[in-house]
């Protein structure tokens, strides 16, 4: 899997205590959390040296406070295998399961492979 947005990933620990300023809730899968707290501009920017320039939209807008720190959170998260889950009224944080995938190629040949 790429992940073409990043120079480098960010350390999960880090990660962690950004979902816990943002969302008031422990890193922890399964958990749901129903409101977006306010996260300093600081703890925020602190993972732009890990994002290439070109994919900088999301925490730009973030640390501007023109989004919620979920889109932010997503993209960390991602690679570490975790995703986060939009109800009516509330958020989740899955673990994600990375099961074999299908890729059918032009000429009709298909390939199958475990991540």
């Amino acid at each position: 899997m790429s992940f073409a947005q990043f120079r480098e990933l960010p350390p999960l620990h880090d990660i962690h205590d950004l979902f816990m300023l943002a969302t008031g809730s422990p890193f922890q899968p399964e958990i749901t959390w129903s409101v977006w707290k306010d996260v300093d501009v600081d703890e925020i920017l602190c993972f732009q040296p890990y994002i290439r320039p070109s994919h900088q939209k999301i925490i730009l807008e973030t640390a501007s406070g023109e989004r919620n720190p979920c889109a932010l959170l997503r993209q960390l998260i991602r690679p570490y295998g975790f995703c986060i889950e939009t109800h009516k009224t509330f958020w989740v944080l899955k673990e994600m399961k990375l099961d074999p995938k299908t890729v059918t190629k032009k000429i009709g040949t298909t390939v199958e492979w475990n991540e």
